[in-house]
C-alpha cells in the first residue's frame, strides 16, 4: 500500500502510522516496510510526501 502525501509536512502521517501498527508495520517516512505476513501473503506499506516544487497551482 502505497499513501502519496501531496504536501511537505507529513500531515496525518500519525493516522497512516497506526493503520500499518495495526497489521504489524512499523511505519516510516520515505521507505518501504513489510507488515507481518498473513497466509503466505506479503503486505508491504510505503509513504511519500509530494515534492514542494510541483505542489503550487
Amino acid at each position: 500500500m502505497l499513501v502519496h502525501s501531496f504536501g511537505t509536512t507529513g500531515e496525518w502521517f500519525n493516522d497512516y502510522e497506526g493503520f500499518a501498527a495495526l497489521l504489524g508495520a512499523e511505519a516510516k517516512r520515505d521507505a518501504l516496510v513489510e507488515a507481518r505476513s498473513r497466509d503466505g501473503l506479503r503486505l508491504y506499506f510505503g509513504w511519500v510526501n509530494g515534492d514542494g516544487r510541483h505542489l503550487t497551482a
